[in-house]
């Protein structure tokens, strides 16, 4: 017997069908709907026959959460298929920053004249693991859910922003220590200031995009 009443929430729904799509488990929004929906009634059912939250999260997790009865062997076949989905997707924004900021931090350690102590933009070796672990940061936030990579992105465009904003008003344009930590001078300010302001503000790029296809979803 099903419980007499399943009450689905419209905006839960899309925005669960929103992360079905960046996830890949849906080939169109349409059809990330749909799975919402399915996943949503099995998830009440299930507890309406008694299985627990960590018993019904357990089966969503391997992919058994079907409506039809499985045999073991055929339950067998669904797991390794849950298991070798297709991995996320990186969101281009932020990958494409922290690529950057690699390639600045590596060029630090080469001789050139565009990036090093003596060079157009000076920089330090503290200012170039700085941008070596704010690439990497990028890259790695680049691979998780869209809120938690626009919150890195932000927060690192933020962080260079305050660096350069402080380079300009404390360092001499010819070259100095920023804060007795990073050697730098008036072009590395400007770069780091411009390349945060970027990084911050770009954000909103994929954010805005998320919107769109969330907005052509219900349109649909």
């Amino acid at each position: 017997m099903l419980p007499d009443t399943i009450t689905l929430y419209r905006l839960p729904l899309l925005n669960e069908a929103q992360l079905l799509l960046e996830e890949h488990r849906a080939d169109s929004f349409t059809e990330a709907v749909c799975l919402a929906v399915r996943e949503t009634i099995w998830h009440e059912v299930g507890h309406y026959f008694g299985l627990p939250e960590e018993a019904v999260h357990a089966r969503e997790a391997i992919g058994t959460n079907h409506f039809e009865e499985e045999s073991p062997s055929s339950r067998a076949r669904v797991v390794p298929e849950a298991r070798g989905r297709a991995p996320r997707q990186p969101h281009p924004v932020a990958l494409g920053f922290g690529v950057i900021f690699i390639l600045l931090g590596m060029a630090g350690f080469t001789s050139n004249p565009l990036i090093g102590h003596n060079a157009l933009f000076a920089a330090g070796t503290a200012y170039d693991l700085l941008h070596l672990c704010a690439g990497f940061a990028l890259v790695l936030a680049a691979y998780t859910r869209p809120r938690v990579s626009d919150a890195w992105q932000k927060l690192i465009g933020a962080f260079f922003i305050l660096v350069g904003v402080i380079g300009l008003l404390t360092v001499s344009a010819a070259g100095g220590l920023l804060m007795g930590l990073a050697y730098a001078n008036g072009a590395s300010d400007w770069l780091n200031l411009i390349l945060g302001a970027l990084a911050f503000f770009g954000s909103a790029i994929e954010v805005d995009r998320q919107k769109n296809v969330l907005t052509e979803g219900e349109d649909a």
